[in-house]
């Protein structure tokens, strides 16, 4: 009942397109702003699913969702980044003060307090500690950045012309690395989850270069089209979630083929619902925040420990150091950069002056 609950809070303030029309402004900052927050409760819940589920069976269903969540938050990062490329001079100038601000200032922040969680359960190593710095101990984190440095260096050295094939190669060239050392050089830290959702980031490139074709051959033939790539996406996903090796080559395939279809759907519902209420809206602008934090309190749970015996502590450590981090947070959020427009905006700011769409996260 209370997932059951929550996913109703997210459908609140739901809008349907008439018949025959199409929200004309999908992708819209306020569109995805929303759908940040809406993929960022998935992620919650797909890791929730692992220590809670048989409390809330419901959970279930997000077993298997995790790559589809996060492929969300590609889509809409790549689709922002080539907005920007796109419609703003100098975009690129100032590109990693600007992204990898955003993305690396919460996370140590964020990190300090799972180094006090690990201290506090007994589980702190050096070697955690020298990876976390580089990011090593949310995975996300590494590869969003590595997508933006792809992305930099592509349209850097092509240009706007020859960017979107660059990048394409880079994400390709990533994954098969990856792969290659997962396979056959024992990096077990590398699994799937890794890239098995990146075609997802070059769909949101290639979506937000050639919009308005793809949106007129997507409304042109939305209803054969959509029952193809729902079977698809049942039969790829399903191949997948019930494979009884996870590890085999073939889930990775289907996989990316369902991660693929899902960019499509996305895109298609897009024009024909929109989401967006107060929570939504909330969680979006905090999802990069939401995606690090939550696995604070999972932390126990993923080391069987009593999660019971160690969170009092870190609460009182969170409520002693409640005014800095409250102080840092606000600092945070109305200097914190808007990636889609490539500078950073007051809080207060309407994105609307700027008139640009905002991009995504920032895993």
């Amino acid at each position: 009942m209370s997932i059951l609950l929550l996913l109703a809070a997210c459908g609140y303030g739901i809008r349907f397109a008439r018949r025959g029309e199409f929200f004309s402004d999908s992708f819209s900052l306020s569109d995805t702003r929303a759908q940040k927050g809406f993929f960022a409760i998935c992620v919650i819940l797909h890791h929730l699913c692992t220590y809670l589920s048989d409390a809330y069976p419901s959970l279930f269903i997000f077993e298997h969702a995790g790559f589809l969540a996060v492929g969300g938050f590609f889509l809409i990062s790549g689709y922002g980044l080539q907005y920007g490329v796109t419609h703003r001079d100098n975009y690129l100038h100032g590109f990693f003060r600007k992204r990898f601000a955003t993305i690396l200032v919460p996370y140590y922040i964020i990190n300090l307090f799972y180094i006090a969680s690990r201290y506090i359960a007994g589980a702190l190593t050096k070697k955690y500690i020298i990876l976390s710095l580089f990011g090593a101990n949310l995975w996300y984190v590494t590869a969003i950045l590595v997508l933006y440095l792809g992305f930099w260096l592509s349209f850097r050295i092509f240009g706007r012309s020859g960017g979107k094939y660059a990048v394409t190669v880079f994400c390709a060239l990533y994954a098969a690395v990856l792969f290659v050392c997962n396979r056959f050089f024992g990096a077990s830290s590398l699994g799937f989850w890794w890239y098995n959702s990146v075609i997802c980031f070059v769909c949101g490139i290639w979506y937000c270069d050639s919009k308005e074709k793809i949106d007129r051959f997507l409304q042109k033939s939305r209803i054969w089209l959509f029952i193809l790539a729902a079977a698809v996406f049942a039969v790829t996903y399903i191949a997948a979630a019930k494979a009884p090796d996870a590890s085999r080559v073939y889930v990775l395939l289907c996989q990316i083929v369902c991660a693929g279809v899902f960019c499509i759907i996305t895109a298609m519902l897009a024009m024909k619902i929109r989401i967006g209420n107060a929570f939504l809206n909330l969680c979006g602008d905090l999802s990069l925040e939401l995606y690090l934090s939550h696995a604070i309190l999972i932390f126990p749970q993923r080391h069987h420990r009593r999660t019971v015996h160690h969170i009092p502590q870190l609460a009182r450590l969170l409520s002693h150091g409640d005014s800095r981090g409250y102080a840092c947070h606000v600092c945070l959020r109305s200097l914190r950069f808007r990636e889609d427009t490539g500078s950073y905006k007051r809080r207060g700011q309407s994105a609307g002056q700027k008139g640009v769409r905002r991009a995504m996260f920032t895993q």
